[in-house]
């Protein structure tokens, strides 16, 4: 919500039909499978909210599902539109620093703010719950304000979906 909030004041956030259709269904299956498998519901793990071991293939599962999804689409699509856009070396090196930099200063934000919260003796209940969630989002919020700025909504909200349905179905 921070990150497609902080997006939309930048510019227009509009979603096309096939993100609706596919992502945001994904978006809200992986939520469920979640809830149902951190519940113990049908796969009986001992204690409920713990995650086994095939709970977590389950997860990979519905990922790799995802995945083939994804690429089965973008394939299409380059097959319709066949276009050959051209790389120099100067796009290579700029993403190669813009990722190094999204990745450093994360770092950066995380474990000065952390640094400052134990100073006031903040509970690493807090800073885990704050501090560390922002600093986790830091890169997806750069990319997608970017995005946003330079009138790109499908990568803003697309950045933002895929990530969340990432987190649940991978990490």
């Amino acid at each position: 919500l921070l990150v497609l909030g902080l997006s939309g004041l930048f510019g227009s956030l509009t979603a096309k039909r096939k993100i609706i259709t596919r992502d945001f269904i994904y978006a809200i299956f992986s939520s469920f499978v979640l809830l149902i498998l951190s519940f113990s519901f049908f796969i009986p793990s001992g204690t409920e909210g713990v995650l086994t071991r095939t709970n977590g293939l389950i997860l990979l599962c519905f990922l790799g599902i995802y995945l083939y999804a994804l690429i089965g689409d973008a394939l299409r699509t380059a097959r319709e539109k066949e276009e050959k856009t051209k790389f120099n070396s100067k796009d290579i090196i700029l993403i190669i620093v813009g990722i190094i930099g999204i990745i450093l200063g994360g770092q950066l934000v995380v474990n000065s703010a952390t640094d400052i919260a134990n100073m006031l003796n903040v509970s690493q209940n807090v800073i885990a719950l704050t501090i560390v969630a922002v600093g986790t989002s830091l890169p997806e919020l750069v990319t997608s304000v970017v995005a946003s700025k330079k009138g790109k909504a499908d990568i803003a909200i697309g950045n933002v979906i895929g990530s969340n349905i990432f987190n649940i179905f991978f990490i």
